[in-house]
């Protein structure tokens, strides 16, 4: 198919310059990359927060309390409850654990009755090692097993007690994201506990009942209208939405940084643009003013100008998108995070609607003084001798190039607190 002059024009604009379309290009493509890919991962990460809390949590509410459940505590809970609902309790501490080998190590130590938990299970090597666990065993974490030198058989010591290593924990309920966890698992039965004389040590212990509300309950609604009641007597009413609040503030904080990475690097690129789309037009000034003589108009000028800056947008958000999708991947590489390698990397509506907006309409409206700068463009600059000669404007030039750094601040203010909904 025959180019039209104009595309053969645009064409040779975009391939005789070469190193100016390549910065052009990547700057867009990094910035939108950065930013449709940490977008979407979030966006799939609250998905999958929400479609899986009940399960990470183990029940639907957690009641806890800084003090040990006394037969009055247990009966306000059990009147507070629907009928229906199920109970699992379950006590969480640190403590350091050793072997007889001096060898030591910082756990956290949980001990679960036979119900725990409500949803979901504890994924155990060998399999299906928890329900059958007796009080003089302990199931551990791979790594802390390696880090005191165990294997199964072999004994390990919580405060006076000394357990029988019976398996590994590969996953469990209420683990993942929880900041109150963050040192290895080490599990063992409520009677088990007593024997260990640490139950009365600390202030950090942690007495913990999950509760499976009835299908017909609205768990939400079942926490906002007793949250009071329960606060009276010292007792603090979890949702299953609320589970790792800690991690998942950092979790967020960790992605709002990077989004912040990601536009800086972004707007940063589009100063780069604009630097670089003012030198070409400076070189194009004598170009322009003879096509104008020619009998092109402004207009036809500026729409070969807007239609180099779409392309070399187009293609740049195009690459953007691309790696985008291909950065999710190894977001859990870089965050450490084996919880994030389970999310399946896609990507969404708006971090697709954000990603073509700042990849093709900002540079656009960097482009604004270059657009005003050839509609002012007399024809006569063709046969002057004097190129640097400066040019009359309707507008000051300084008022242009102040009026498109705020407009760049406002825009990246604007996606700053968009991204991080946080003024």
């Amino acid at each position: 198919m025959k180019l039209t002059f104009k595309s053969r024009l645009i064409l040779r604009e975009l391939f005789t310059r070469p190193i100016y379309s390549f910065q052009f290009i990547l700057a867009i493509a990094i910035g939108v990359g950065s930013v449709v890919g940490i977008n979407s991962y979030k966006q799939n990460l609250y998905e999958a927060i929400g479609k899986e809390s009940r399960t990470i949590m183990g029940g639907d509410l957690m009641i806890e309390s800084p003090a040990s459940y006394s037969d009055e505590t247990k009966l306000f809970v059990m009147n507070h409850l629907p009928k229906k609902a199920k109970l699992s309790y379950s006590v969480n501490f640190a403590s350091m654990v050793y072997t007889n080998s001096k060898e030591t190590s910082l756990a956290t130590v949980k001990a679960l009755d036979a119900y725990f938990p409500l949803y979901g299970e504890i994924q155990t090597t060998p399999v299906g090692l928890f329900k059958n666990l007796k009080k003089e065993e302990v199931l551990l974490e791979e790594n802390l097993a390696k880090n005191l030198k165990l294997k199964m058989g072999d004994f390990v010591f919580i405060g006076s007690k000394k357990f029988k290593l019976k398996g590994f924990v590969k996953k469990e309920p209420g683990s993942v994201g929880s900041f109150t966890s963050m040192a290895p698992t080490a599990i063992i039965t409520l009677s088990g506990l007593k024997e260990t004389g640490l139950e009365s040590r600390g202030s950090r212990i942690r007495y913990n009942i999950l509760v499976a509300l009835p299908p017909e309950i609205d768990s939400k609604q079942f926490k906002e209208d007793n949250f009071k009641n329960f606060i009276k007597e010292d007792l603090t009413l979890y949702h299953n939405t609320e589970i790792g609040s800690g991690s998942q503030r950092f979790i967020n904080s960790t992605f709002d940084y990077m989004s912040l990475l990601g536009l800086s690097a972004f707007f940063l690129g589009s100063i780069s643009i604009l630097i670089s789309t003012r030198t070409r037009l400076k070189e194009k000034t004598t170009e322009i003013a003879v096509l104008k003589c020619l009998g092109a108009s402004s207009r036809w000028n500026i729409s070969i100008f807007l239609r180099e800056i779409f392309i070399l947008s187009l293609v740049g958000t195009i690459l953007g998108i691309s790696f985008g999708y291909f950065f999710q991947f190894y977001i859990p590489d870089l965050t450490g995070s084996a919880f994030l390698s389970e999310i399946a990397p896609k990507l969404t509506l708006k971090s697709l609607a954000w990603g073509i907006f700042i990849g093709i309409l900002v540079p656009l409206i960097i482009g604004l003084e270059s657009i005003l700068k050839i509609s002012n463009l007399s024809p006569l600059h063709a046969i002057r001798l004097e190129l640097n000669e400066k040019i009359r404007f309707r507008f000051l030039p300084d008022k242009l190039q102040l009026l498109e750094i705020i407009i760049i601040y406002v825009l990246f203010f604007s996606l700053a607190s968009y991204e991080t909904e946080s003024f």
